[in-house]
């Protein structure tokens, strides 16, 4: 009678219920593995887009090559248009 109780007040988790639970998770996992490829794919591309767009941006506008302080009276800046 004593072992019987023991068996009904046990404490913790058998291996099958870790291993089940583990199981789950994993086939969790897997289902999902797909489109976190997915999104690294888009965002790369993404990244591709955004770098191009500023490359593109910063060729067609003018920029200034400034010594000194910008907003000093004596600054010398040089005006460069790119055509």
């Amino acid at each position: 009678m004593k072992e019987k109780d023991l068996r009904l007040h046990r404490k913790g988790f058998s291996i099958i219920e870790l291993l089940v639970v583990i199981g789950i998770i994993g086939v969790l996992l897997a289902a999902l593995l797909p489109y976190v490829g997915d999104a690294c794919g888009a965002s790369t591309s993404l990244r591709a887009t955004t770098a191009r767009t500023t490359t593109a941006a910063a060729a067609g506008s003018p920029f200034a090559l400034c010594k000194g302080s910008p907003n000093s009276e004596r600054s010398e800046c040089i005006l460069f248009f790119n055509a």
